[in-house]
């Protein structure tokens, strides 16, 4: 799902995708994904605890656009054993200090959207082929 207040930012280009910190949060099987939810507030108290898993996820590595596609490299926890298994994982504007202001841009459901495995102790969200998000109109 990807939520609408991000449509707006960037139709008005409050928001850079390659500039701006991106992050990963990895979300668990409490929170009922809404288009109402905005902001890093909203996702803050459904975050997983684990070993290894800081609050807030982790940055996206070498982001690409490329024909609207936003793409950016794997990413993974070492030693992380979580229990139970996150079902969600939120992407989100990590670059505003305010958490009121850190903007959500999507949510993938682990277990349906299948972007995610586990290697032995170590957590790995493989994104799709096709990038993180498609922006393009086809």
């Amino acid at each position: 799902m990807v939520y609408s207040v991000i449509l707006d930012q960037l139709a008005t280009a409050q928001i850079n995708l390659l500039t701006a910190q991106i992050n990963c949060a990895l979300i668990n099987d409490s929170y009922i994904p809404s288009q109402n939810h905005t902001s890093y507030n909203d996702i803050l108290a459904y975050q997983i605890i684990a070993t290894n898993y800081s609050p807030g996820g982790k940055p996206l590595l070498n982001k690409t656009l490329n024909n609207g596609r936003f793409d950016a490299d794997d990413i993974q926890w070492d030693n992380m054993q979580p229990s139970p298994k996150p079902k969600y994982a939120i992407i989100y504007n990590n670059s505003p200090v305010n958490n009121n202001d850190k903007t959500l841009i999507a949510c993938y459901n682990l277990t349906n959207d299948k972007i995610n495995t586990i290697d032995s102790t170590d957590f790995i969200i493989r994104w799709n082929i096709l990038g993180i998000l498609n922006l393009a109109i086809e």
